[in-house]
C-alpha cells in the first residue's frame, strides 16, 4: 500500500515538476516573496546588518546567561503569585501535572 503510494507520488510530482506553467507560478510566488521580505526589511530598518548584529548580540548574551536569567525571572513571576515549576527532563515535568 505504501509503497503504491509512493510510486503514485513520484509520478505526480515528476509530472508537475516538469510543467512550465507551475514553474512559472512557484517563480512569481518566491519573486514576490523577495520583493515583499526586501521592502519590510527597508521600511523597518535603517542598517538591516546591524540590526542583525544587535539581535545575535542579545541572543547570544541570553544563551550565555540562562541559569541566571530564569532564576531572575522565576524571582519576578513568584514575587506575582505565579509558581514555577521546574523539570530537568520531560519526564520529571509530566510529574508535575
Amino acid at each position: 500500500m505504501i509503497q503504491n503510494e509512493y510510486k503514485q507520488f513520484l509520478k505526480k510530482s515528476d509530472t508537475i515538476a516538469n510543467d512550465e506553467s507551475h514553474r512559472l507560478k512557484i517563480l512569481k510566488a518566491v519573486s514576490t516573496h523577495e520583493q515583499k521580505v526586501s521592502e519590510m526589511i527597508n521600511s523597518q530598518f535603517c542598517d538591516w546588518e546591524q540590526a542583525r548584529g544587535y539581535a545575535a548580540a542579545i541572543k547570544n548574551y541570553a544563551l550565555d546567561h540562562l541559569p541566571e536569567l530564569l532564576e531572575e525571572f522565576e524571582k519576578k513571576i513568584t514575587e506575582r503569585g505565579t509558581t514555577v515549576l521546574w523539570a530537568k527532563d520531560k519526564q520529571e515535568a509530566r510529574q508535575h501535572f
